[in-house]
């Protein structure tokens, strides 16, 4: 249940516009992670925002990363 919760707010906040995805988020809570990619960066840093004040006492970390040779982190978001 805890699963299909956090992939339903995914896939209200994610763009539905065909694009390579340049961003991507890594969410750590405290008993599962999650990891999405989205076409802009705000979209990503705004669904990092939202799933920090939906789950609060589990959220423990965010991270929003670019895409280049290899992943690259630009922005975190800690509890």
């Amino acid at each position: 249940m805890r699963f299909q919760k956090n992939t339903y707010i995914c896939s209200v906040i994610k763009k539905t516009i065909i694009m390579e995805s340049n961003y991507r988020i890594t969410v750590i809570f405290k008993d599962e992670v999650i990891r999405e990619e989205f076409n802009t960066k705000e979209v990503a840093k705004m669904e990092v925002e939202i799933l920090k004040k939906l789950f609060p006492k589990k959220f423990m970390s965010g991270a929003l990363e670019e895409r280049g040779e290899r992943w690259k982190v630009i922005w975190v978001l800690a509890n």
